[in-house]
């Protein structure tokens, strides 16, 4: 008898020194309190939402630019939240006092941004 004839008539034995998981998974369940039904379709719609999220890929270059250059994220943030309120004019001369700026005067002046976009 051939390997897939054992498996389709049963009787493939498996030896107890196997690696397989000794769970015998068609035992029967058996719940003590069955009048109490568990809802856990929130607990499945946020692990959806999560998976969804981190395999975004807008959202993974958000995390990691985050994590590598946090002055530069945090100016890019700064700067999203000011565009609606500045002329182009004004905006490009922002944009372009922060390029010449060194990381010590650059991360004051983005602190002193953060603040006053509050």
């Amino acid at each position: 008898m051939s390997f897939e004839e054992k498996i389709r008539c049963g009787v493939l034995e498996i030896s107890d020194n196997s690696k397989l998981s000794k769970i015998d998974h068609n035992l029967p369940i058996s719940i003590t309190n069955t009048s109490q039904v568990l809802d856990r379709s929130a607990e499945i719609k946020s692990l959806l939402g999560d998976v969804v999220k981190h395999s975004n890929q807008n959202y993974a270059a958000a995390v990691t630019k985050a994590k590598t250059d946090r002055l530069a994220w945090r100016k890019d943030k700064v700067l999203r939240a000011m565009r609606p309120r500045m002329s182009a004019d004004r905006y490009t001369d922002i944009c372009k006092a922060l390029a010449k700026l060194d990381g010590t005067d650059l991360n004051e002046a983005v602190t002193r941004l953060e603040t006053e976009c509050r």
